[in-house]
């Protein structure tokens, strides 16, 4: 059953699974949280959309300083070299206008996307769906993202008390046709991540295995 999690719940599960993160000030004040309890029910991918800006994370500053501030724009930053910017432990404004879409832990309802999916931002232009390109570059995903999104993910999903299965990208909440769901009003409003969904399940999936592997070997 999907549950929710405290702030200090998540920073013990973030160190549990070795996800390089930092913690922005003011990342666990109830005053940046506009609905009083953390997502419970999945996580939902995006890239930045940055236009191309140089940088580690240059979509940070405004991702914290948004015209909803205090209120964040998401929940996290995940740099070009992989560093996980925890910028709000619960509520954020990330998701916007979508579903219903129908996930692993259940069904995201109308536009409820905001209070029970976790936002993940992953710096990129995101005009590309390469998984491998270089930290000093502006667009695709890097390596060191992918590593640092599928620890965070797993971590999440630990949390949360769901699989992989409740892990979607922003255009799956806005199209909706994926999974035998029906399409929906808000098709082709957002496009993050153009990174394939099964990716991102699959990275994350692969990482539970072998971490259980390695439970059952000892090692």
């Amino acid at each position: 059953m999907p549950k929710p999690y405290t702030p200090k719940e998540l920073k013990k599960a973030l160190k549990k699974h070795g996800v390089n993160a930092v913690y922005h000030a003011g990342w666990d004040s109830s005053d940046i949280d506009p609905f009083g309890v953390s997502p419970s029910m999945g996580i939902l991918m995006h890239h930045t959309a940055n236009g191309g800006a140089k940088g580690n994370n240059p979509s940070l500053y405004w991702q914290v300083r948004n015209e909803n501030f205090p209120v964040r724009a998401a929940h996290c930053n995940i740099g070009r070299d992989g560093l996980v910017t925890i910028i709000a432990a619960r509520g954020a404004y990330h998701a916007g206008a979508g579903g219903p879409v129908k996930i692993g832990s259940g069904v995201v309802p109308y536009n409820v996307g905001n209070r029970l999916l976790y936002g993940i931002e992953l710096e990129s232009k995101g005009t590309s769906a390469a998984t491998n390109a270089p930290v000093h570059s502006v667009d695709g995903i890097t390596a060191p993202q992918v590593e640092s999104a599928t620890r965070l993910c797993l971590a999440l999903c630990e949390l949360m008390d769901v699989d992989e299965k409740s892990i979607i990208r922003h255009a799956d909440y806005t199209n909706g046709d994926f999974g035998g769901n029906p399409r929906l009003p808000t098709y082709g409003r957002k496009n993050d991540t153009i990174v394939p969904l099964s990716f991102w399940r699959r990275q994350v999936r692969k990482r539970r295995l072998g971490n259980r592997l390695r439970r059952l070997i000892g090692k």
